[in-house]
């Protein structure tokens, strides 16, 4: 999902929100990307060693959490955020950056 503009309903943090409150807004494009929730397996290990290195190195990741269940291993993200923002003038624009979170 994109959100490309601002209302009393959209979250203060959202980039067309913060875009509003600058001093450049009339010079700037804000979206913010909303991905869903979204699960993907482990890869394939060549032995326990080396999933066990790789499940040791995942802890106390914030972007995904390790899921075990009937249907197999997997790291699910969830609730991810993106925002862009991009200035110009006289036509010419330019990215003023992106970031990218986990809320």
């Amino acid at each position: 999902m994109v959100v490309r503009s601002c209302s009393h309903l959209t979250p203060s943090w959202f980039a067309p929100c913060v875009a509003a409150r600058s001093p450049l807004k009339e010079h700037m494009y804000a979206e913010e990307l909303v991905y869903p929730d979204f699960m993907l397996s482990l890869p394939y290990f060549v032995d326990d060693d080396q999933k066990r290195l790789w499940l040791d190195g995942i802890k106390g990741l914030d972007r995904a959490t390790y899921e075990r269940n009937e249907w197999g291993e997997y790291m699910t993200y969830k609730s991810k955020h993106g925002q862009n923002y991009v200035s110009g003038w006289g036509g010419a624009w330019s990215i003023m950056g992106s970031r990218y979170s986990g809320h």
